[in-house]
């Protein structure tokens, strides 16, 4: 088998031409930072790419999600903590009341009552900044308690001469 002249020059010049487009790739790489410009030029590492930017997104969905349940949390503890105090004043004035208190002390005790047990509903409905009550179970959407207002049928003083019947 013979080989020409043309042929063998025809070879020298695809080889300068493949060596050329080698050192363009490499002097774009080495400009652009970027080594591999394709998916098809490193599958593998393509691949462990994806990988890892959809792994960092979970990671950061999941942050956000803390930072989100350690705000609703620390309101769920302020309020607690504000109805607890609520409550041991209910207490307090369940205990300071003696059956020989005149009217007025009673009818002023009943209304105070009646503001504590309204707080104390209002503090359950207590609502997010993204507008989900706190306290709620089904996804903040429902309120916990019924807003049925404190009318003067359910807490209500008795006076001296009721309570002598």
């Amino acid at each position: 088998m013979r080989i020409s002249t043309l042929q063998q020059y025809q070879v020298s010049i695809n080889r300068m031409q493949d060596s050329q487009n080698k050192i363009g790739d490499l002097q774009r790489q080495i400009s652009t930072g970027i080594k591999y410009d394709q998916p098809s030029d490193a599958p593998g590492i393509a691949a462990e790419s994806i990988r890892m930017e959809r792994d960092v997104s979970a990671m950061e969905r999941y942050n956000y999600n803390i930072e989100i349940a350690e705000t609703r949390l620390g309101l769920q503890d302020e309020m607690l903590e504000n109805m607890k105090n609520r409550y041991d004043r209910l207490s307090g004035l369940a205990a300071s009341v003696d059956a020989g208190e005149n009217d007025d002390n009673l009818i002023t005790t009943a209304a105070e009552v009646r503001q504590i047990v309204a707080a104390l509903a209002g503090g359950m409905n207590v609502r997010d900044a993204q507008g989900e009550y706190i306290f709620a179970v089904a996804r903040g959407i429902l309120s916990p308690t019924c807003s049925a207002p404190l009318g003067a049928g359910s807490i209500r003083a008795t006076t001296a001469s009721e309570r002598s019947r």
